[in-house]
């Protein structure tokens, strides 16, 4: 019978709305041997009271109080702490299936895998103010064989050529590969942009599970709906960080081939990213990053593809 300790790391920050049933999904487990690990990220809202009121409720439940450092600095936290021998990372205003644990923790042990990617249903929320978004669950099957153990090699070229996930809420992960590799997160915004691309070069025995496990809400002022200026410039922050945190790992790896040439289709892709801000300094520092990591090409390219899209306008 398995029975591995599961570690559910939760970072908290201002989610009084959502947290409840959150946690609720969490409390419904059709798995039991579970730590839960929530740190509430400086919240000014209810959501620390919230999570007090589920301590009777959900068994080995931890609440750590942090001042505001941001959702990276708060999941390194859980990794410090975390005991289980398997690992998940969910955001608080989002939920999971009741039966996932069970059912990840029960092919993971069975396989001896390393990492289990899964899919999302992403929904919106009722008090959404924007236009309603076209949004798509992710699954991936087109291109992704479910229930084949793949090693790192197959694995990291199919993401290369196709779609990246990199949400770390749709991977469960093997503890002891963040132990013993000194995994973290980076203090940016996106961070699974950089985390989840560097958790796949420690990754050998990985499996895609084609159900939907995960339940990711579209809100107003998250992470990912935030278009303020100030956030849109932590993006671009982030997606530098993002860049240099690929690169470092890229030229310093040993390991195989295809896993450097996903790392250097990452960074182009983040490299693409940076040229849709608009800022007064953006010019300066795209160049300076295009010239340091050899990137002047895409940059090129993208012009040339920008001029080109222009010219069909003008013929129509």
């Amino acid at each position: 019978m398995f029975n591995p300790l599961v570690t559910i790391i939760i970072p908290v920050y201002n989610t009084e709305k959502y947290l409840k049933k959150c946690l609720s999904s969490i409390m419904n487990q059709t798995y039991s041997n579970l730590e839960v690990i929530a740190i509430d990220d400086g919240s000014t809202d209810k959501s620390l009271s919230i999570l007090e009121s589920f301590k009777t409720l959900i068994p080995n439940l931890m609440i750590i109080k942090q001042k505001n450092q941001g959702q990276g600095v708060a999941r390194n936290k859980g990794i410090d702490l975390m005991r289980g021998e398997y690992v998940y990372f969910l955001d608080s205003d989002d939920y999971i299936a009741s039966e996932m644990i069970y059912n990840l923790i029960e092919i993971a042990v069975k396989y001896q895998l390393d990492l289990i990617r899964f899919n999302s249903y992403p929904f919106v929320d009722d008090d959404y103010e924007e236009e309603k978004p076209f949004i798509l669950a992710t699954k991936d099957s087109d291109y992704l064989k479910p229930f084949v153990i793949y090693e790192q090699e197959e694995y990291v070229s199919i993401n290369r050529k196709h779609p990246f996930r990199c949400s770390v809420c749709i991977h469960f992960i093997k503890a002891s590969i963040l132990r013993n590799n000194y995994l973290k997160f980076e203090a940016i915004k996106h961070e699974d942009e950089l985390f989840t691309a560097l958790l796949l070069g420690y990754c050998y025995r990985i499996m895609y599970v084609p159900e939907r496990y995960f339940m990711r809400r579209i809100r107003d002022s998250s992470t990912m709906t935030d278009v303020s200026e100030s956030s849109l410039k932590l993006r671009f922050d982030g997606n530098i960080r993002v860049i240099e945190g690929l690169e470092k790992t890229r030229l310093g790896f040993q390991g195989s081939l295809a896993y450097k040439k996903f790392l250097r289709r990452r960074s182009k892709e983040q490299f693409k990213a940076l040229l849709s801000y608009n800022f007064k300094e953006k010019k300066i520092l795209v160049k300076l990053i295009a010239k340091k990591y050899n990137l002047y090409h895409v940059l090129i390219e993208q012009k040339t593809k920008k001029k080109f899209k222009k010219l069909l306008i003008w013929k129509k």
